[in-house]
């Protein structure tokens, strides 16, 4: 309960509170992944070399990867690691385990060896049989959940359904990669009021699915009425102008039976008499709707707006929103993400439109992205800043390293040996 408050009154979600936010984005959007297909590794510095492989390696078990560079992997995901300046994610990590138990049962030897550290044990609501969650800070500050796969893994009972439909019943369930071991989400703080921008910014860019909770006091429509928010998925329609008023969420549920059917933007809310306003911006011509492939789903859980964006099977970004005083850009300035992502020159386009694209004076031996051409020859582009796409105003920083499908590190084979 002490930890609890303390982590609320800090602008921190609790483990279990990001869990129900990333279960229902997956439960709102079960097959379709989006136009980020996934998340392969982490990258960020840490303090100390041999801290850092007590912390995840030994603790946590990521394996060590073969090659000579610092990697340690989880499943089919890694953390790219270096040595310097630690950085420091502004939110959390959320991993998946093959059980929590071997990591309580190295607690106390690890407390003695991080001693001199900022490492802590956050939050144990793990029981004796390795479920639940506990929550780690790092030997630098970093917020690290852990869960266990079990909540995904096949039922043991047979209902006599088929054997597919068996295995992937309880996916969705639990907080497994795919089923596995691995990255879950990287979770990062924004300021209040733009989680709807990161939502169009990922949606209009990327072909993303987003699912957007709004904060509890939903802006009113016009007929004064307001409430919680029913389960939408938006998809893809867009219009060249934004309304000027929005519906009260009450409305949602009635506007769902009618969004297969028709664009928002050219009918009206049946219960308000009022235009809807559309989640995914992606106008290609001013004067008539278009069809996007990216989605934005909408709730009102939560207490503060946050958007979740799915950045591959069972992997996402999640965007927390909090009072400014409690953001720290300059200790998360540096780290990145590198993804994989469906249409490789719609997307490089589209952020070289915008200035977005970027060359990492600490990778350039590695690839170069200034032109189309550099970009297809490394199979890859960067960029780091995440803006408004109405304004071009930057919301924040994270480096995606983006790349083609047909990179030749594409689900390269990893060496991972789990715990248990």
């Amino acid at each position: 309960g002490e930890a609890r408050s303390t982590m609320a009154a800090e602008g921190t979600w609790t483990a279990a509170q990001l869990e129900g936010r990333v279960l229902a984005a997956a439960a709102a959007e079960p097959v379709e992944v989006g136009g980020i297909l996934w998340l392969e590794h982490v990258n960020m510095i840490v303090g100390d070399r041999k801290q850092a492989e007590i912390f995840y390696c030994d603790l946590i078990g990521f394996t060590p990867d073969a090659s000579s560079s610092f990697h340690v992997n989880l499943g089919r995901q890694q953390l790219h690691l270096s040595v310097g300046e630690p950085q420091v994610v502004s939110g959390s990590l959320g991993l998946t385990l093959p059980s929590l138990l071997p990591v309580e049962q190295k607690l106390a030897v690890v407390r003695e060896a991080l001693r001199d550290t900022l490492f802590c044990v956050v939050e144990d609501a793990a029981d004796d049989s390795g479920h639940g969650t506990l929550t780690l800070r790092c030997p630098w500050g970093n917020t690290v959940h852990l869960y266990p796969t079990s909540g995904s893994l096949p039922s043991t009972v047979s209902s006599g359904r088929p054997k597919l439909v068996e295995m992937q019943a309880n996916l969705d369930k639990g907080m497994g990669v795919s089923g596995a071991p691995g990255i879950r989400f990287v979770q990062l703080r924004t300021r209040r009021g733009t989680a709807q921008q990161i939502a169009d910014f990922y949606a209009s860019l990327f072909n993303c699915i987003v699912t957007l909770a709004p904060p509890r006091r939903a802006r009113l429509c016009r007929n004064g009425r307001s409430g919680a928010a029913a389960e939408l998925l938006l998809r893809g329609d867009a219009h060249a102008r934004r309304p000027s008023v929005r519906p009260c969420w009450r409305c949602f549920p009635t506007y769902a039976s009618i969004a297969a059917e028709v664009c928002p933007l050219c009918s009206v809310c049946p219960p308000c008499s009022v235009r809807i306003i559309q989640l995914v911006l992606r106008a290609r011509r001013r004067s008539s709707c278009v069809h996007a492939s990216g989605q934005v789903h909408v709730d009102a859980m939560g207490e503060c707006a946050v958007a979740v964006v799915s950045v591959g099977a069972s992997a996402s970004l999640v965007f927390t929103e909090v009072d400014e005083a409690l953001l720290n850009d300059e200790a998360q300035a540096g780290i990145h993400v590198c993804v994989y992502v469906d249409g490789f020159r719609r997307s490089y386009d589209a952020c070289e439109q915008r200035g977005l694209v970027f060359n990492n004076p600490r990778f350039v031996y590695l690839d170069t992205c200034a032109t189309y051409a550099e970009a297809v020859a490394s199979r890859q582009f960067r960029f780091k800043d995440v803006i408004d796409v109405h304004t071009g105003k930057k919301i924040l920083e994270l480096e995606h390293e983006t790349r083609s499908m047909r990179h030749i590190q594409c689900f390269k084979s990893l060496k991972y040996e789990p715990v248990v």
